[in-house]
């Protein structure tokens, strides 16, 4: 499927997160919650969004979309995620680990955007 070996060693990818009212995040890591999106293409889409002249407001406006779709699957039951209040976007980092321990604790997290309802 993919064709080349990563030999960095670090890897950077986007992340969102929805906000819930209590102001805890939520990772947006399944694709149902983002359906019809999926984990292996929505980061690179935002990525190229971002690299444009009016990259953060291209990518502010996905981010828009991405709470509106994942709020419209919310109610018709296809996950049972919470109710979200805002969606952030993160560039997230970590130094690659073999074994890959430490896939839940990102080194870095640096904010991009968020839009609220």
């Amino acid at each position: 499927m993919f064709s080349a070996v990563w030999r960095e060693p670090t890897l950077r990818l986007l992340r969102l997160v929805g906000v819930t009212a209590d102001g805890r995040e939520f990772p947006l890591d399944s694709n149902r919650y983002i359906a019809p999106f999926d984990q292996s293409r929505l980061p690179q889409a935002l990525k190229r969004m971002l690299d444009e002249p009016d990259g953060v407001s291209r990518v502010r406006a996905a981010i828009a979309d991405c709470l509106t779709r994942y709020e419209v699957l919310r109610r018709a039951d296809a996950h049972d995620g919470p109710h979200f209040i805002a969606m952030r976007l993160y560039e997230l980092q970590w130094t690659i680990d073999a074994a890959g321990t430490n896939l839940d604790r990102p080194d870095g997290r640096q904010f991009i955007a968020e839009v609220r309802q």
